[in-house]
């Protein structure tokens, strides 16, 4: 946060924006900055495209190069272990409060045990931040100025994907988000493609 200020201070990152918020009895000063795009002068003719996996692939994601190579994206082993620890954590709490230990006021201590999940949530999101400094990395290495999302169905999210075939969520709405944040910071063009099951089949 040091760091973000003196960027401000010196005029590397422009202010857009600000407000006074009290939160917690304290007033607090939001400031709303303006990240400079860096030029990185990649060919926009050259495309990379990003696919979710199928549920037998190793990796979750992955790049396809121009030349149809791939190259797989984010460890998902370590975020599957992590969400089935909490998972059975979870379960061992509810099934130690059924029959009813902790009714009335206890309640409260009910749920402050299941507080851990939010702990599942940090480690998505450290695990969309390497990955997308890999797609950043890659796209740089093969000179690919354009980034092709192809943005699974609801039927792919749900059935077929990598994530719903080892049972785990994903906040898809916060990949997209800072997909086209990364790419705008970057210079790297963003298209975002719909892609239904039968296509989905044919390049998994």
């Amino acid at each position: 946060r040091r760091r973000v200020l003196k960027r401000i201070v010196d005029g590397t990152f422009a202010i857009s924006d600000s407000q006074l918020v009290c939160k917690d009895g304290e007033w607090k000063l939001q400031i709303c900055y303006a990240v400079p795009t860096r030029a990185v002068n990649l060919d926009e003719n050259r495309k990379a495209m990003l696919v979710v996996c199928e549920g037998e692939s190793k990796r979750p994601f992955k790049l396809i190069w121009p030349d149809n190579t791939e190259w797989g994206l984010g460890d998902g082993i370590p975020l599957r272990e992590e969400y089935n620890f909490l998972a059975r954590k979870d379960r061992a709490i509810r099934h130690r409060f059924k029959h009813g230990l902790g009714k009335g006021h206890g309640r409260i201590g009910f749920y402050k045990k299941l507080e851990h999940l939010p702990q599942y949530r940090d480690m998505q999101k450290r695990f969309l931040n390497l990955m997308l400094a890999d797609i950043l990395a890659c796209c740089q290495k093969q000179n690919c100025g354009t980034l092709i999302y192809r943005e699974p169905s609801q039927y792919i999210r749900e059935r077929t994907c990598w994530f719903s075939k080892n049972n785990l969520q994903f906040n898809w709405t916060a990949l997209e988000t800072q997909l086209k944040f990364k790419c705008s910071q970057w210079g790297l063009k963003l298209e975002t493609k719909y892609i239904a099951k039968v296509e989905h089949e044919t390049i998994k």
